[in-house]
């Protein structure tokens, strides 16, 4: 399957609204060296994670597209921060167990409507907040084809129909009885 031209990562809402509060954009997730400087290292593995996890997320593996840890190996110093740091963290219960807490709460009530948010990243990449309780277990299924169904009407917007096509996740979308 091909790559489409604009990548996708996810952030947690709390990460969002810690950068917001610091007036920041959710572009600087795509800067490691400078995200250590405002988010504690629990915040950024559980970021990683989060997009290690996409896929769950979506019902579709969209690997191929995910962005995130591709541009936080780019400079030396980030992929050193990744590699003996991050990367460890995830071995540990506890970060799971954050993730799950602050954001797969289920019960903490949302919206269906309400339950991601999609950033347009400087025309280069979609941010997929992930809004508290959104993607809890007994709403997983209407969240996920949601999102599928925004992820897929953006790609459409921006590129050919040959290139939508190629995706995992249009062939996944398509697959659940979805249309363009």
């Amino acid at each position: 399957m091909s790559v489409y031209r604009k990548g996708i990562f996810v952030v947690p809402d709390w990460v969002e609204k810690s950068l917001m509060r610091r007036g920041e954009s959710v572009s600087r997730l795509l800067s490691l060296s400078e995200l250590n400087q405002v988010l504690s290292l629990e915040d950024l593995a559980c970021v990683l994670m989060l997009n290690q996890r996409a896929s769950t997320l979506l019902g579709a593996r969209i690997e191929d597209q995910l962005i995130l840890e591709k541009k936080w190996m780019e400079s030396r110093e980030a992929s050193s921060l990744l590699r003996t740091q991050l990367q460890p963290m995830l071995q540990d219960p506890r970060i799971s167990q954050v993730l799950t807490d602050r954001l797969f709460d289920a019960e903490a009530c949302v919206a269906s409507s309400d339950a991601f948010s999609i950033v347009d990243v400087d025309g280069t990449a979609w941010a997929v907040v992930i809004r508290q309780g959104g993607f809890s277990p007994a709403r997983l299924s209407e969240s996920s084809g949601q999102l599928q169904t925004k992820l897929c009407r953006l790609i459409h917007d921006t590129q050919s129909m040959d290139e939508l096509a190629r995706t995992n996740l249009f062939v996944q979308w398509v697959a659940e009885g979805h249309h363009v």
